[in-house]
């Protein structure tokens, strides 16, 4: 099967009582995972992954198939382990890390690829933080700014920088009390008041629910209320969203 996929728009169409953000139409293709268009591989050919100096590798196999567990998905999990170095790092991976496939953007395919869905190929529209023992690290998943130059170089047949997975670290800083205590959190952030960005943080939602029940651990969503997101503002966590207790 193939799929031809057009975006409804920034925000969407209405379709009855729902919203809808893309229209699909579905032709015969071939496997994609004997087609070789998804591996287990790190991205690499033109510009080859480089490894990040504070997170660890990400694992990018397992046992557990998604389709299934979708079914029974929570929001929290209480009964788990705590999450180790490791486990933040496939975590962040699993919220907005690289893989190898291409996104294509009219004529040209680009190894842009991520762990979710993006809107017509788009790579700024969300952030991810990492909020562990009173510090605050951005996570980086290029290693080089997606600005307006770098969209314009690509169409001249150039990308500035390669695919990475590391943090950076922003600022010592105690969001505790926006986060309900807690002490290690990843937080979700819009990079503009659209419904694309919206969008994109429930697929990391769902990933990082998805990964952290293949890891075993504990973990619990919050949607962040008014106040707090004002208050993260403050503390340089712009338009944040959601957020993943540890």
């Amino acid at each position: 099967m193939e799929a031809c996929i057009r975006n409804q728009g920034i925000n969407g169409k209405e379709h009855e009582d729902k919203i809808a953000t893309a229209r699909h139409l579905i032709m015969e293709m071939a496997d994609p995972y004997e087609a070789g268009k998804f591996t287990v591989n790190a991205p690499g050919l033109n510009r080859p992954f480089r490894a990040g100096r504070s997170l660890s590798e990400p694992l990018r196999d397992g046992d557990i198939k998604c389709l299934p567990e979708l079914k029974h998905l929570k929001s929290f999990n209480k009964s788990g382990s705590s999450p180790t170095k490791r486990d933040i790092s496939q975590l962040l991976w699993a919220a907005k890390g690289r893989t190898s496939h291409c996104v294509h953007m009219h004529m040209w395919s680009l190894l842009w690829g991520l762990t979710i869905p993006t809107w017509a190929g788009g790579q700024a529209y969300t952030s991810v933080y990492l909020a562990k023992e009173n510090k605050l690290f951005r996570y980086i998943n290029w290693t080089k700014p997606f600005s307006p130059l770098n969209r314009l170089l690509h169409y001249a047949g150039w990308t500035r920088g390669n695919p990475t997975h590391d943090i950076h670290f922003t600022r010592n800083v105690n969001v505790r009390t926006q986060l309900d205590g807690a002490d290690t959190a990843i937080i979700l952030c819009q990079n503009e008041e659209t419904g694309r960005t919206l969008w994109e943080v429930g697929y990391m939602l769902e990933n990082i629910f998805l990964q952290a029940k293949s890891l075993g651990i504990s973990y619990e969503s919050k949607l962040l209320e008014a106040e707090e997101i004002l208050q993260l503002a403050k503390l340089e966590v712009g338009n944040a969203v959601a957020a993943v207790l540890l």
